[in-house]
């Protein structure tokens, strides 16, 4: 049983728990979303695309998996997975979870836990094919408007976004239209350090800078990113960004090549009943 919010394709982690149970499904495992807030027919679409059942009675023998985000066992569950999608406290939820909970982590810098990563991006609208002129620059500050917001307010009273295209959480609608702004735009300009933008527009050869307060530590940022290549902290790398950025695509592919090997663990590990 996944436990998760209504579903966004624009949100890393809402979409990693779905994949996740399409993932599940295709190993021939029982999976179902369990959504957490009432707007399931906002669901209904992702229900379709991805083959999967909502339910919201718990069988007493289900392994729930709840994300870093989520407070405690809400579900009172028996056998409890928890899956660090991103540092736990970060965007809410507890710092320290219960001993009894069986622990995964989407990336070392979350935790030394057994590795669970779900390929987040579609290569098929992810890439370079019909990449043309590129031209002027493209901005996204995301969660950066939490924990870099004076930074934002600095660059945004300098005037130096003034001709960069805004991309938000709302906009634009599709994946498509996010990557025809990739395939069109010299720059990415990021102040969510820990967003997965960054890969998909260097996917589709958008070199990306990030702006960052929030980590101090460059090496220690860098560890957050799923490909290093590609991106710059800071104006001062924005050559490093350039003349990496061809190597995305190749770099990305390595790092997924053990995913199915991470999955096989994580079903075998919570399906012993010796390990609960």
């Amino acid at each position: 049983m996944i436990y998760a919010p209504p579903y966004a394709r624009n949100s890393g982690g809402k979409t990693a728990l779905w994949k996740l149970a399409k993932a599940l499904k295709e190993k021939g495992q029982e999976a179902y979303i369990y959504i957490h807030r009432t707007e399931t027919n906002k669901d209904l679409p992702a229900v379709s695309y991805y083959d999967l059942e909502i339910i919201d009675t718990l069988p007493d023998d289900a392994v729930v998996v709840y994300a870093e985000v989520v407070y405690g066992n809400p579900l009172k569950a028996k056998k409890v997975v928890r899956w660090l999608l991103n540092h736990p406290g970060l965007l809410g939820g507890d710092t320290e979870y219960d001993e009894k909970e069986m622990m995964f982590t989407h990336s070392l810098a979350f935790g030394d836990y057994d590795m669970l990563f779900i390929p987040p991006f579609e290569l098929d609208i992810f890439n370079t094919e019909g990449v043309g002129e590129r031209k002027g620059s493209c901005v996204y500050y995301g969660k950066g408007k939490k924990w870099n917001a004076e930074l934002i307010e600095e660059a945004e009273e300098s005037g130096f976004f003034n001709e960069s295209v805004m991309i938000t959480k709302e906009w634009p609608a599709t994946r498509e239209g996010l990557a025809e702004i990739f395939k069109t735009s010299e720059m990415l300009y990021c102040f969510d350090e820990i967003s997965g933008i960054s890969t998909e527009a260097g996917l589709c050869g958008c070199p990306t800078i990030i702006f960052s307060r929030a980590f101090t530590d460059k090496r220690y940022l860098r560890s957050h990113f799923i490909v290093a290549e590609g991106i710059g902290i800071g104006n001062d790398e924005i050559e490093y960004a350039k003349e990496t950025v061809h190597l995305v695509k190749e770099k990305y592919l390595d790092y997924i090549k053990d995913c199915d090997n991470q999955l096989d663990n994580f079903i075998e590990k919570t399906q012993n009943e010796k390990n609960w």
